[in-house]
């Protein structure tokens, strides 16, 4: 007789009974089953473990790089000048500005908050990935970030990362419970139009929050259209992008309004980037090519490098060579990751297109030489769950079942790496918190640190409000200085060479260019030195660099424009001293090419007049030239020179033009400098 359907045969009641079998066998299984159940304790845990660490990597100290000082004064600006936060996203500095309110530029404070934003994106992490991943893989994700030192940082610095990491979770939160369903088959929520419109309306406000509090979160839209395309549903995409675009269109309107500025958020940034080198304009926009290798580079930097320090698996140093073997396997894995989790997880999926885009948009559009690990910190916690689904759906498969082990032994080894490194830290920062807590808030910075800031404070304390002083770290010195304004020098001001071209042509001179160099070396008589200074147009430079970025050598033309009664004496002097000049027309052509060896060498010119011009107009009357460390950790001589050249290129045409009102430090031990510009000179 045969079975009814509510009768199963012998084998039928066998065949179930070996498939319990092989579950209940199956380690990644067992496993899940185990966290699932505690999957509550976990949580707990991850986020006892980010408030202990947190609390231990503390700071009070602003970052060296000025731009969490920034943000701070964005937001004093805004609450006490209504002035709008531009240039990075303007919606964190509004977030801070009810707490300047409050309690004033108290950095601590201000610190505190990051403190809680870190915790609030452990909690939406959890809610947004739980019961949406398998246990395991969210649990090594939750523990590993809450041990992260790196991500950890944020959680006492004014920087926005940490407030984006909040906006970031809250998004995948409503984006799973509203768009992806676990299986195929099974509809998402839909309750009709009001209650689809009502959903998109949310995502589409996310997407905006996130875009206004880095640039770069508006390519989580770009996440959200591949995603649709992929899954077919047009009318949600239609839905999403329509929400975006309320949103973001009636953001525009209310800036018009409120502050007079249509520009589009990221158009001053925009210009930025599209520069070969930021620090100069003279070089032009970067070309085709130079993204595909802007991709390159970045890869290298920030996965074989960065990310690996963040996993404790590389030395925690700021200079040290990229691996191009482990940014290839890297990718291999992340690759694998995709293929797999296409039809497995849905979640998973989503998160590996989000990682594609908002890294992929990273690595195009940021220079090369800003080298900063913060870039990529946000999607830490995402990209440690997606690299560790490859290997988990991997040993899911019947033939790789054997390497069930290896998601376990890979995050137990970086929980000890991870450890390592946030203890290593930690033994640092609590020495240096314990001295600033009690008062002496320059301990733990390098002299060429605490003689900037101390000469900021001396600034503050004795030059009038009325006369400008500027500096390269102004918004530091903002912090250090009590609350006084400072005037950025951040970057050279130059031109290309035809710019220049056109402008040295349209003189009623000869024009001269001068190998500066052999001035010098060949001692040419002061009297000649002298009159080629007063008839300085400008200085051409360019320099060829090692792989750090270092100059190895340099070349330096200084460029005149001589009255014709006095080029024939001037020639003859350098003729007798055997000193190269031009006297072509097109001479910034054929300085190009007296390079040794046809060698490619960038070239701008600098114009003394322009440089002592803005600061004249920007009302500087007195400049902080500091010893800064390109590398903090070593004294190697190697610093940010940016303000030493700017002030240096003028002196070349007016050597009276500055005086040294204060010194900090001694010369030999990183000093800065309080200098006068005296513009009668």
């Amino acid at each position: 007789m045969k079975p009814t359907t509510n009768q199963p045969s012998k084998n039928v009641g066998k065949k179930a009974k070996i498939v319990q079998n092989e579950v209940t066998n199956d380690l990644l299984t067992s496993l899940d089953s185990f966290f699932d159940k505690k999957l509550k304790l976990f949580f707990y845990i991850s986020l006892a473990l980010t408030t202990l660490f947190a609390a231990m990597l503390f700071e009070v100290r602003v970052s060296l790089t000025g731009d969490d000082a920034m943000y701070i004064i964005r937001a004093s600006d805004f609450i006490h000048e209504f002035k709008y936060p531009d240039f990075q996203g303007p919606l964190y500095p509004i977030v801070l500005s009810p707490f300047v309110l409050i309690f004033g530029i108290n950095v601590l404070m201000l610190k505190l908050v990051s403190f809680v934003f870190i915790l609030l994106q452990t909690t939406f992490f959890y809610f947004a990935f739980k019961k949406k991943v398998p246990a395991s893989l969210l649990v090594i994700s939750m523990i590993l970030s809450s041990l992260n030192a790196y991500l950890l940082y944020f959680a006492s610095q004014t920087y926005n990362e940490a407030f984006f990491m909040v906006l970031q979770s809250l998004f995948f939160l409503f984006f799973f419970k509203y768009y992806i369903v676990e299986n195929e088959g099974e509809s998402a929520t839909n309750l009709g139009i009001k209650t689809d419109i009502k959903q998109a309306l949310i995502i589409g406000l996310l997407l905006v929050l996130m875009g206004l509090t880095r640039s770069i979160g508006y390519v989580a839209l770009a996440a959200v259209i591949l995603y649709f395309i992929f899954d077919k549903k047009w009318i949600r995409l239609a839905y999403s992008i329509g929400s975006f675009s309320i949103f973001y269109f009636l953001f525009q309107g209310l800036k018009s309004l409120l502050w007079n500025d249509a520009d589009v958020q990221f158009k001053n940034q925009a210009n930025s980037l599209l520069l070969k080198n930021y620090y100069n304009a003279a070089q032009g926009n970067e070309d085709f090519a130079g993204y595909l290798m802007r991709i390159v580079d970045n890869s290298q930097l920030y996965i074989s490098k960065h990310l690996y320090m963040m996993f404790g698996l590389r030395p925690d140093l700021a200079i040290q060579p990229n691996i191009t073997t482990l940014t290839i396997i890297t990718y291999a894995i992340f690759i694998v990751a995709i293929v797999l989790v296409f039809k497995q997880n849905r979640f998973l999926f989503f998160t590996g297109i989000y990682l594609v885009a908002m890294m992929g948009a990273t690595f195009l559009v940021l220079q090369k030489t800003w080298d900063q690990g913060r870039f990529i910190v946000t999607y830490l916690p995402l990209i440690i769950l997606f690299l560790f689904s490859a290997f988990y759906y991997l040993s899911k498969l019947k033939n790789f079942k054997m390497l069930q082990f290896l998601p376990y032994l890979l995050a137990v080894i970086l929980l000890f790496s991870s450890f390592a490194r946030t203890s290593e830290r930690s033994k640092i920062t609590r020495d240096i918190l314990s001295k600033n807590l009690n008062g002496n808030m320059l301990y733990g910075f390098t002299p060429d640190w605490t003689h900037y800031l101390q000469m900021s404070k001396w600034a503050a304390e004795n030059i009038p409000d009325s006369l400008g002083v500027a500096c390269r770290k102004p918004s530091i010195s903002f912090i250090y200085g009590e609350g006084r304004e400072f005037i950025g020098i951040f970057r050279m001001l130059t031109t290309d060479l035809n710019t220049a071209l056109i402008k040295v042509k349209n003189t009623d001179a000869q024009v001269l260019a001068v190998n500066m160099r052999e001035l010098e070396e060949k001692k040419v008589p002061a009297a000649i030195v002298s009159a080629l200074r007063i008839m300085t147009h400008s200085f051409v430079t360019g320099s060829k660099k090692d792989a750090n970025g270092n100059d190895i050598e340099y070349y330096l033309y200084g460029v005149y424009r001589v009255p014709w009664e006095s080029v024939q004496g001037i020639v003859s002097i350098l003729d007798e001293y055997g000193v190269f000049y031009s006297l072509n027309a097109e001479v910034f052509d054929y300085i190009k090419t007296t390079v040794k060896n046809g060698e490619t060498v960038e070239f701008s010119a600098i114009s003394p007049d322009d440089l002592l011009n803005d600061l004249k107009v920007k009302k500087v009357k007195y400049v902080i030239m500091a010893s800064l460390r390109k590398n903090p950790n070593v004294k190697d001589g190697m610093t940010i020179n940016t303000v030493d050249r700017y002030l240096y290129f003028i002196q070349l045409k007016y050597p009276s033009a500055f005086r040294i009102v204060n010194q900090i430090g001694d010369n030999e031990d990183e000093p800065a400098q309080l200098i006068e510009v005296l513009y009668s000179n």
